[in-house]
């Protein structure tokens, strides 16, 4: 549909544009029959030669002002059409560079046939325009690119103006979509402008839809009562501005995760208008806090951490007796019960036999379970006449 409308209205310029050009030649004909008759009123050579140049400038001057109204008409009727043909709201910039483009390529004619009055050929003209057009095109390509793209966006449309996007790298509201650059105003009232190829080449995030979902994460604790929470956090969608079932869209309350002693992870997604985005995001958290707390559910966002510590022992040394050590080494202070510690038998290195000690911890004692597990490993092997070897490669040469 799209590429037949593009195509009639390409056409309807080309014939408008084609018969201009044929009224412009032909104008230039008779008026240099005319110049011609004019000359002829002296038998004087010099009076003659100066009527024809003034004859000459007089018919060039009504012939370009004729062509100037000519171009501006038809470059109305280019708007009007491509107007109409892209359903354009008065957004877009598109109908009025085509109104330029087909102004100027008119006046390009005009100028031509104004020339041929005085008897100036225009072929060498055209071929330096060409040869012009193909420089401007070199050298301003990443222009030309932007220029494409701006037109990809104005036909395409994934965005409008006042629409809140995220793009390019660029978050904010759109104030102007120009042919070579996208103008956006950021929620600090920061002015950007971004180049129309950097923008049609990313991933264009338009958030200004009628309906949106509010996303609220919130982290409880694993001793924390199922029931009772998602009650709570099913309270606290209530808020002004939230949609809680119109038929269409439907909030409610997702369990995303449990970490065995740890936490449980819940996502409360409430619906609402577009344009209360952020109002009811904001109302929806503070009433998670406000209801978690009046049922006594701790949110916490510390949850379980598991340190894991490498150790390699020598070849030499017995396996149940190498991990015998490491599971004691395990029993330290921090260390959580359940899950359970454990020992595991990785690979065998180059030079060592390789073990992780994996040990679940609150996130807060981290650092220090690491710390801990890893200084008793040291105790544990010493105690056990186990070597820890220094890396290193041994190379034998056996005759057969």
């Amino acid at each position: 549909m799209f590429e037949k409308l593009v195509l009639g209205l390409g056409q309807q310029v080309a014939d408008a544009v084609a018969t201009s050009g044929d009224n412009v030649v032909e104008a230039t004909t008779d008026a240099q029959k005319t110049i011609a008759s004019w000359t002829q009123i002296s038998d004087s050579p010099i009076i003659n030669s100066i009527m024809g140049y003034a004859v000459s400038v007089l018919g060039a001057l009504i012939l370009f002002i004729v062509g100037l109204m000519i171009a501006k008409g038809l470059k109305n009727v280019a708007v009007k059409a491509s107007k109409k043909g892209l359903r354009d709201d008065g957004t877009s910039p598109l109908p009025k560079f085509i109104g330029n483009v087909v102004y100027y390529l008119i006046v390009v004619i005009v100028v031509l046939a104004c020339l041929s009055i005085f008897g100036i050929q225009t072929t060498s003209f055209a071929a330096i325009l060409a040869a012009a057009g193909l420089a401007i095109g070199l050298a301003f390509q990443g222009t030309l690119s932007n220029l494409a793209a701006g037109v990809m966006l104005i036909v395409f449309h994934p965005f409008k103006l006042g629409d809140y996007i995220n793009g390019a790298g660029q978050s904010g509201t759109v104030s102007e979509i120009g042919l070579f650059t996208t103008t956006i105003v950021t929620v600090d009232n920061r002015v950007i402008t971004v180049p129309n190829s950097a923008l049609s080449g990313a991933t264009i995030d338009n958030c200004s839809q009628p309906f949106r979902r509010a996303d609220v994460n919130v982290a409880v604790a694993y001793s924390a009562d199922l029931d009772s929470t998602r009650a709570a956090l099913e309270r606290a969608m209530n808020v002004e501005g939230a949609i809680l079932d119109d038929g269409e869209h439907k909030s409610f309350v997702y369990l995303l995760d449990v970490t065995p002693g740890g936490v449980a992870n819940y996502q409360v997604r409430t619906w609402c208008k577009g344009a209360d985005y952020w109002a009811v995001r904001e109302r929806v958290t503070a009433q998670v806090k406000r209801e978690l707390d009046r049922n006594g559910v701790a949110i916490t966002s510390t949850g379980l951490r598991r340190a894991d510590v490498a150790v390699g022992v020598a070849y030499e040394a017995d396996l149940d007796a190498t991990r015998k050590a490491l599971e004691a080494a395990c029993k330290v202070e921090g260390v959580l019960a359940d899950p359970a510690p454990s020992v595991v038998l990785t690979d065998l290195g180059d030079s060592s036999v390789n073990y992780s000690l994996r040990c679940w911890c609150k996130g807060t004692d981290y650092w220090a379970v690491m710390e801990r597990v890893t200084i008793q490993a040291k105790r544990e092997l010493d105690k056990a006449n186990i070597e820890i070897p220094f890396p290193q490669v041994t190379i034998s040469n056996k005759q057969a």
